[in-house]
C-alpha cells in the first residue's frame, strides 16, 4: 500500500510540476511558480488538497523523494540571476523559497 500511495503522490506532483512550468504569465520565472501554485489550488483544487493540505498523506517534504532535484536545478539555471551559483547552492536557494512561500506544511 505504501509503494502504491508514494507512486500516486509521484504522479500528482508530476502533473502539478508540468502545469507549474507550462504556466508563463509574467516574465519573471519564480513568479510564475507562485502564480501556478495558487491558479492550481483554485482550479485544481482536489489534486491541490491531497498534495498540500492532506494530513493523511505523512509527506516528508525533507526528503527529495517528491523533486526531481535535477530538473529544478535545470530550470533555475536559465533564470541569469541565479545560474551562477552551484548546484548545491540553487538547492538550497529552492528549499528555502519552498518553505517561505508557505508551501510548506
Amino acid at each position: 500500500m505504501d509503494k502504491l500511495k508514494k507512486d500516486l503522490i509521484l504522479k500528482m506532483e508530476n502533473y502539478f510540476s508540468d502545469y507549474a512550468l507550462a504556466y508563463q504569465e509574467t516574465t519573471n520565472p519564480l513568479l510564475n511558480l507562485e502564480l501556478a501554485y495558487i491558479n492550481f489550488a483554485k482550479t485544481k483544487s482536489m489534486l491541490f488538497k491531497t498534495l498540500y493540505m492532506s494530513e493523511n498523506l505523512n509527506i516528508d517534504f525533507q526528503t527529495n523523494d517528491l523533486f526531481d532535484m535535477n530538473e529544478n536545478i535545470r530550470y533555475m539555471n536559465q533564470i541569469p540571476n541565479l545560474s551562477k551559483f552551484s548546484d548545491d547552492k540553487l538547492k538550497d536557494i529552492f528549499f528555502s523559497w519552498y518553505c517561505n512561500s508557505n508551501l510548506y506544511k
